[in-house]
């Protein structure tokens, strides 16, 4: 959140233009962009700190006001420690808008490159501090996974609660904020600690994934369990990257490298598979099967099965019990009178 100045107004429509343009800036460096006037006009804002000689840079941000904050993209990966307020943030990391509600000591960490937008309800103090990818690279180095990619994504989904991550953020800032009386080493093996636990979070928060990018086996049927446990609900492809810890483009493409179709067509082939179940197996009519699988309406239903099975539900049920009668007399079950 690096908090460009408020833009709050009656209508969002600006807003959302704005968040547009910032998309098709170019990305320019932290300090860049806190040196410019956006931020040197800005009085709640401090003036950008060099912290140690590993390519950080911090400002600090004190009765920052509520409003709607589009950020254009950077070069390097941003982390704001909320140090003051609590309340709810709405925010845009350019895959999806989620809420969350924050509080002190929370952590926000942004991707490079990424144009971001946030609404925030609340007066607020934050420190933001920038990491090159640089000294992610070498952190994953020192972790022995040096060849690996980046894979931050985990991070991005919500807010950051990891005690001994607040704690270093907060030292840095401290140091950074007083001039680095301790000296630029020791800065800098805070950054190199920071980076290296953010990659730890990373790497126990994603999923386990093939090396084609797909889902692994359980992180799949974790989400299709969550499919078949809500089957009577519209559900979000938020909500399904959510409890994977994945933002919504990774999580959809990583779902379609496992399966070979989107998550809604996932859902769709599993609400016919329950509908088939039912139409074999029951006598219940038409527009309970349609409820009970999660289609607005019977019609719905209809329309949705023929056009990927072949058949209408009524004649496909005819069909498949006049088979099985053939096969095993008197294993058919009566058809209903409403069916």
């Amino acid at each position: 959140m690096t908090t460009m100045p408020p833009g709050r107004t009656s209508s969002r429509a600006p807003i959302v233009a704005c968040f547009d343009d910032m998309r098709r800036r170019q990305p320019q460096s932290f300090e860049t962009l806190v040196a410019g006037p956006d931020w040197s006009n800005a009085p709640y804002a401090s003036a950008p700190r060099k912290v140690g000689t590993a390519g950080l840079t911090m400002v600090q941000v004190k009765n920052n006001p509520a409003g709607d904050y589009p950020d254009p993209p950077v070069d390097e990966y941003v982390l704001t420690l909320l140090e003051r307020g609590a309340g709810r943030l709405e925010y845009d990391l350019g895959v999806c808008r989620d809420t969350a509600a924050l509080r002190k000591g929370d952590l926000i960490f942004a991707p490079a490159k990424q144009a971001l937008n946030y609404s925030v309800e609340y007066d607020f103090d934050i420190s933001v501090v920038s990491l090159p990818v640089g000294i992610l690279r070498e952190a994953m180095a020192g972790m022995g996974r040096g060849g690996a990619s980046l894979e931050t994504e985990a991070l991005h989904v919500r807010p950051i609660r990891d005690p001994l991550l607040t704690t270093l953020t907060s030292n840095l800032i401290a140091e950074g904020a007083a001039g680095c009386p301790s000296g630029s080493l020791y800065a800098d093996n805070l950054g190199y600690l920071i980076a290296a636990n953010l990659m730890r979070l990373a790497g126990k928060a994603a999923p386990p994934r093939k090396e084609n990018g797909a889902l692994h086996e359980e992180a799949l049927a974790r989400v299709v369990t969550m499919m078949d446990d809500r089957i009577t609900e519209q559900i979000p492809v938020l909500d399904l990257a959510q409890a994977l810890d994945m933002n919504v483009y990774s999580f959809s493409r990583a779902f379609r490298a496992a399966t070979g179709i989107s998550p809604l067509q996932f859902l769709i082939q599993r609400r016919i598979e329950r509908a088939q179940d039912l139409l074999a197996n029951t006598n219940k009519p038409l527009g309970v099967i349609s409820d009970e699988c999660g289609f607005s309406n019977q019609s719905h239903m209809t329309s949705t099965f023929s056009r990927n099975v072949g058949v209408s539900p009524g004649k496909w049920r005819t069909e498949r019990r006049g088979a099985r009668a053939r096969l095993s007399p008197g294993a058919a079950i009566a058809t209903h009178p409403h069916s």
